[in-house]
């Protein structure tokens, strides 16, 4: 059983992926509509495009995973819903100048 994600809250809307173990989003399940998801402490290098398209999701924490180097805008895309966005702690990021960065 993977015990990298997990739901927060007795009302399963709080999801969280949680350890560093964790190196691909493509292989986890992530629920169709959340209120929370947080992304934190994991070895993914990167959020892949689309991979939360027809996701309902209010908010999305995107933070301290070390080894994190790309979020793309596309990488959003499709998702429903998204009023709070914070990426905080990815360090090895580096923000691009080109048109697929924010």
């Amino acid at each position: 059983m993977d015990t990298s994600c997990y739901f927060r809250d007795k009302d399963n809307t709080s999801y969280i992926c949680q350890s560093p173990d964790l190196q691909d989003m493509d292989g986890i399940f992530i629920p169709q509509t959340l209120k929370y998801l947080k992304i934190n402490g994991t070895g993914i290098t990167k959020i892949p495009n689309d991979v939360l398209q027809n996701h309902t999701i209010t908010a999305l924490i995107i933070n301290n995973n070390e080894k994190m180097q790309k979020i793309s805008q596309k990488s959003f895309r499709g998702i429903e819903g998204l009023t709070y966005l914070y990426i905080n702690g990815n360090e090895m990021i580096k923000w691009s100048r080109n048109e697929d960065s924010f």
